[in-house]
C-alpha cells in the first residue's frame, strides 16, 4: 500500500530469502505517491526475477482461482482487484494518506484494504483497519459507508504507538464489528468457500 518499512519489511524479506516456500510472481505497487521510497523493495524485486506492476485508481485486475476451484470440481472463479485510491490529483504528501486503498471482490464477498489511510475513505464484509487501529482511522463516517462484519488489525504486541487505540476499538464495537487481531490471534487468513465466510486465527 505505501512504503513504510512495517509495510514492506516482511515483503522484502520473502524477495531475498531462499526457500521460504512462498512463491512470488508479481508485486503490485501504487503508480501514484512516493516512489522513491520504494526502490530498495523495487530492487529485491528486480535481483529476485519478480514482475513489478503499477496500479492507480480506476484501474481493476483479476487473477484466475481455478486451482482450487479446479479441486473442489467447481467452475474457475476470478478474485477481482479494484484500485480505489490514490490518483494523480490529490496533491497530498503524506506517505500515510497515499496509501493504496484495494477492494477484493470473490464469489459474493468484499474486502476493503487501506494501509495507514487515515480519515478518509465503501461496502465490504471484511474490513482492513487502516493505520493499524489507530485513533485516526476508521471514523464513525466511514464505518457507515463500509458497514464491515468483521475487521481484521494488523498490530504488534506492546508496540511503542499502543495500536490499536481504545477510541478505535470502540467505534468497531458500535458498529457491532467483530474484531480480530494479530496481537490476540497471530496470523488471521480469511477463507471463502461454497460462498461462505471465515475468518481463522494462527493461535
Amino acid at each position: 500500500t505505501h512504503a513504510d518499512s512495517d509495510h514492506i519489511s516482511g515483503l522484502k524479506y520473502i524477495l531475498q530469502t531462499e526457500n521460504t516456500g512462498i512463491i512470488i510472481e508479481n508485486i503490485v505497487l501504487p503508480l501514484y505517491g512516493m516512489q522513491d521510497d520504494f526502490e530498495e523493495l523495487k530492487e529485491a524485486a528486480v535481483n529476485a526475477g519478480v514482475n513489478i506492476l503499477y496500479m492507480k485508481k480506476g484501474d481493476a485486475m483479476e487473477v484466475s482461482a481455478g486451482g482450487v476451484d479446479k479441486l473442489l470440481g467447481r467452475d474457475m472463479a476470478k478474485i477481482s482487484l479494484s484500485f480505489l485510491y490514490p490518483g494523480p490529483e490529490t496533491g497530498i504528501n503524506d506517505i500515510n494518506e497515499l496509501s493504496a486503498v484495494i477492494r477484493l471482490d470473490y464469489q459474493s464477498h468484499r474486502m476493503l484494504f487501506t494501509g495507514d489511510l487515515g480519515e478518509a475513505g465503501e461496502r465490504a464484509d471484511v474490513l482492513k483497519v487502516g493505520h493499524h487501529g489507530s485513533r485516526y482511522s476508521s471514523c464513525v463516517d466511514f464505518l457507515d459507508a463500509v458497514s464491515p462484519e468483521f475487521a481484521v488489525i494488523s498490530a504488534g504486541a506492546d508496540n511503542r504507538y499502543g495500536h490499536p487505540h481504545t477510541e478505535t476499538l470502540d467505534r468497531l464495537e458500535a458498529h457491532r464489528v467483530g474484531v480480530k487481531s494479530t496481537i490476540e490471534c497471530g496470523a488471521v487468513s480469511v477463507k471463502i468457500d461454497r460462498g461462505g465466510l471465515k475468518l481463522e486465527q494462527y493461535r
